[in-house]
């Protein structure tokens, strides 16, 4: 299994809502899976929300990733996805490995 990380590398830089919509869209329906964190206030973000949309529109499998020492989560990753773990290495890795189509 090889594993790609596609947010930080390249950051997007555009104030156009409608280009970074599209670049980000671009991104999830190449991957296998979405990785979220589900902390209260990750989901605040309408970028996260647009992510996880997209994601979940498209059937990519999204796992939620409980932040440590966090005890509740967002709603909204609650909602989506298929799987919520908490953050360590292999609560995280089995489910990917699960997941990922």
């Amino acid at each position: 299994m090889e594993f790609l990380e596609a947010s930080a590398d390249t950051p997007i830089n555009s104030a156009n809502a409608y280009y970074v919509k599209q670049t980000l869209k671009t991104k999830i329906l190449a991957s296998q899976i979405v990785l979220a964190i589900a902390g209260i206030y990750a989901t605040r973000s309408e970028w996260v929300n647009y992510e996880l949309e997209t994601a979940y529109a498209n059937n990519i499998p999204i796992i939620g990733v409980i932040p440590f020492g966090q005890e509740r989560i967002s709603s909204v990753v609650q909602r989506y996805a298929v799987e919520i773990v908490r953050w360590n290495t292999e609560s995280i890795v089995k489910p990917i490995r699960a997941h990922a189509l």
